[in-house]
């Protein structure tokens, strides 16, 4: 799915910070531990968080303080007990990332 479709900012993990190009304007960089301080405050005032393919562990998520609890969830992964597992999810998304994200771009266009 495009983040330019629906205008979204994205913040990737360490692991994943090259699935979105440094200098994309939608880019809002890597939160958590090893930071930049805008990312973290960013996903701090977040009204709503789309996890994809992230465990959500502590390292992201700055002890699972980012985003903060009461912040809406939804989660994306492809193992079912990584859903909820750390955040209450709002809605829970079993499958592969690139097919569910491909299967909600097509529903939104």
């Amino acid at each position: 799915m495009s983040v330019r479709l629906l205008g979204i900012p994205v913040a990737t993990s360490l692991n994943a910070k090259d699935t979105i190009p440094a200098n994309h304007p939608l880019n809002i960089g890597v939160p958590g531990h090893y930071c930049r301080k805008s990312t973290n405050q960013a996903l701090l005032e977040a009204d709503l968080v789309f996890f994809v393919g992230s465990r959500t562990g502590s390292q992201v998520t700055a002890r699972w303080q980012v985003p903060p609890a009461g912040t809406e969830v939804i989660q994306l992964d492809i193992a079912p007990e990584e859903l909820g597992r750390h955040y209450v999810n709002r809605a829970s998304l079993c499958g592969d990332a690139a097919t569910v994200l491909g299967q909600i771009a097509g529903m939104l266009r």
